[in-house]
Order: structure tokens, then C-alpha cells, then sequence
């Protein structure tokens, strides 16, 4: 087993558009969802590798989607339902940046 690989958990904030810097390199985005009131998702990082940066965007349910220039639809990956009746739609960039 290596030690150096591990699943991590990151806040995602609210906005419409956002970056979270991962301390290594992502092998795989497991999952999004809700955990007491905030959004996380849980990623697989190579620990010992450079640590990048996750792009993601969040649309609430009514919100515009520009197909021909956000690439939402192309880099969906889930749905999720809040406990507070909120749902949000979350895309997320496949490529990983250094800033």
C-alpha cells in the first residue's frame, strides 16, 4: 500500500465559479455532497507530488448555462440535494492547474 496516496476532503465555497488547491497531484474526484450544512468533495491525492489547484463551477437550480462558453454540460459531475431544500449542480474541470 502506498502511503503516500490519500483520500482528502476539501470545502467547495458557493459561488459561481471557484478553485481549491489540492496538496498533490489528483489521481480521482470520488465525490461531491453535503456535510453539516457546507459542500466538500472528496478527492485521491498523490501526497508527494506538486500541489495543484481543482476548478469547478456550482449552478443552483433556474441559473443560465452559457453551453458555448462555461463548458458546463461537458464537465458535469453531479447533483446535490442540501438538506435545506437547496439543490446545486456542480461541474468540474478534468484538467488540474498549478495556479
Amino acid at each position: 500500500m502506498d502511503k503516500k496516496i490519500r483520500i482528502h476532503k476539501y470545502e467547495m465555497k458557493f459561488k459561481d465559479k471557484g478553485k481549491i488547491k489540492i496538496s498533490g497531484r489528483v489521481l480521482k474526484i470520488l465525490n461531491v455532497g453535503e456535510q453539516g450544512e457546507k459542500l466538500f468533495i472528496w478527492v485521491v491525492v498523490k501526497t508527494d507530488d506538486t500541489p495543484c489547484f481543482v476548478h469547478y463551477k456550482i449552478k443552483g437550480t433556474g441559473d443560465a448555462v452559457h453551453i458555448d462558453t462555461d463548458n458546463f454540460l461537458i464537465n458535469f459531475f453531479k447533483t446535490v440535494q442540501m438538506e435545506n431544500g437547496l439543490v446545486w449542480h456542480i461541474s468540474i474541470d478534468p484538467k488540474t492547474t498549478e495556479e
